[in-house]
């Protein structure tokens, strides 16, 4: 030992050796070399998962340890570590999601992502308890965030979200197309498009008159209707000819087409609310990006 004192792999590398030939009988043996070289490596969250799954078949409750140790390191990814670590450990040992479930329950930041492994009835009593410790905290984790407006339709009910809006009510502005989003989701799109139209503006027609005649710019159109720049201009003729509906006709068409502008997403949303349509209206508007 005296010739690698600060190698974390070689350290590693005899704990797992001494693992091997000693098994449990002088477990402390092994565990120390496996102690000292995630103390070297304190940054490094594989060495604690190279450790776990060492001892995996030999000591279950173990290597849930090292599972552990392991996730608490691992920032980036750790939704990803304890999955697998959740997926390796069950495989192995019956008790090993009780343990985990009891783990989480003391670090409630994980109470999501654990909820995302369990069955869904389980998954239920997860969001639970996670909404009651850190639903309304100031400081939750993006990854929180986005579990919890992916995941709150299936877990979670609408009188939760209504307090949910109150209590984070500085983040209405960020998190506008989310909320609408879960809103849809819930099939309150009245709800969603107040939402979406405090935020979202109703575009003007470009000025001017267009450049080619009525019967031209319905050929070109027709031939290509994903030229956004002849079916804006088509609409305008189609005002000026027909009335509104007929340049709404054509400016909903465009909004339906795949990657079509902004400009036509956000005035074809507007169109269609105004004929009640406020559903259609509102799965328009949630396909802009995040700052339309």
């Amino acid at each position: 030992m005296v010739y690698f004192p600060l190698s974390p792999e070689l350290h590693e590398s005899v704990g797992i050796r001494q693992m091997q030939s000693l098994g449990l009988s002088k477990p402390a043996l092994w565990q120390g070399n496996f102690a000292v070289a995630a103390r070297l490596e304190l940054s490094s969250w594989g060495i604690l998962e190279t450790q776990a799954r060492a001892c995996q078949s030999l000591a279950p409750s173990l290597a849930i340890h090292y599972w552990e140790m392991a996730v608490e390191r691992c920032r980036l990814h750790g939704d990803e570590l304890l999955e697998t670590a959740v997926r390796e450990t069950t495989a192995v040992s019956p008790t090993a999601e009780a343990s985990w479930g009891r783990y989480v329950e003391a670090n409630p930041k994980l109470l999501l992502p654990f909820a995302l492994i369990v069955p869904q009835a389980e998954a239920r009593y997860y969001y639970a308890l996670w909404w009651k410790e850190r639903a309304f905290s100031e400081s939750l984790a993006p990854g929180e965030l986005f579990l919890y407006y992916r995941n709150s339709p299936r877990w979670g009910n609408r009188a939760q979200f209504d307090d949910w809006m109150a209590r984070h009510a500085k983040w209405r502005a960020r998190d506008f197309l989310e909320w609408a989003a879960l809103l849809h989701a819930w099939s309150d799109d009245r709800k969603a498009w107040e939402l979406l139209s405090e935020f979202i503006s109703e575009p003007d027609m470009p000025r001017g008159q267009p450049d080619m005649a009525l019967g031209l710019l319905e050929a070109k159109w027709r031939a290509d209707p994903r030229n956004f720049v002849v079916a804006q201009e088509f609409a305008m003729a189609r005002y000026l000819a027909d009335g509104k509906a007929g340049g709404d006709e054509v400016i909903v068409a465009g909004a339906m087409e795949e990657n079509s502008p902004p400009w036509f997403v956000r005035k074809a949303a507007y169109i269609l609310a105004r004929s009640g349509r406020l559903g259609e209206a509102v799965a328009l508007l949630l396909r802009l990006p995040a700052n339309p």
